[in-house]
């Protein structure tokens, strides 16, 4: 995954075709690219632990930093909707929101309602929308980055009654398990 996301950052715009590249080489572009990516994974409370740390661990194996950010201090742990508690590498309080190329928001509730009533969060996502950052919410998260107002005009998916199309001005809701816009 980290490698196709450097991947398409390589790719992008890249309409140069002055000088012939061979796949080796782009490929190779990619996974330094993924290497030198850095993504912020927010924790919080309630949340759903696969879909935080089976993220955090793809990511960290391909070669992409990862900065786990509690909404509360990181020494405490943060335990998630099934009792597994899970230490922080910092507060969200300490961490530079422009230092991030992606934010991952795992889902699980009330974990999703934390993050959106978080004006600290909100902020962060508005912030990263709008630099162009990569933002990946699941399950009940994509709720959040609707109440931050970045699924306007955009095709997205969540569990069942977690987004309204109404609600939310342009959103293209999708039962498909994954979307991307």
């Amino acid at each position: 995954w980290a490698v196709r996301l450097a991947a398409r950052r390589c790719f992008d715009g890249d309409d140069d075709d002055s000088e012939a590249d061979d796949g080796d080489t782009k490929a190779a572009e990619a996974a330094e690219q993924a290497a030198e990516a850095r993504t912020a994974h927010l924790l919080f409370l309630s949340r759903q632990e696969i879909e935080a740390v089976t993220v955090v661990d793809l990511l960290r194996r391909a070669g992409v930093e990862v900065c786990m950010a509690a909404l509360g201090p990181p020494s405490d742990s943060v335990v998630g909707s099934h009792g597994i508690g899970v230490r922080a590498d910092a507060a969200l309080a300490d961490v530079d929101g422009t230092a991030f190329d992606m934010i991952v928001l795992p889902g699980g509730m009330p974990g999703a309602a934390h993050l959106k009533d978080d004006a600290r969060v909100v902020e962060m996502l508005r912030r990263a929308g709008e630099r162009g950052s990569y933002l990946a919410a699941i399950c009940a998260a994509p709720s959040v980055l609707a109440h931050a107002g970045l699924l306007d005009g955009r095709a997205a998916t969540s569990f069942p009654g977690f987004l309204d199309a109404q609600s939310t001005p342009g959103l293209q809701l999708s039962n498909a398990p994954v979307v991307i816009d």
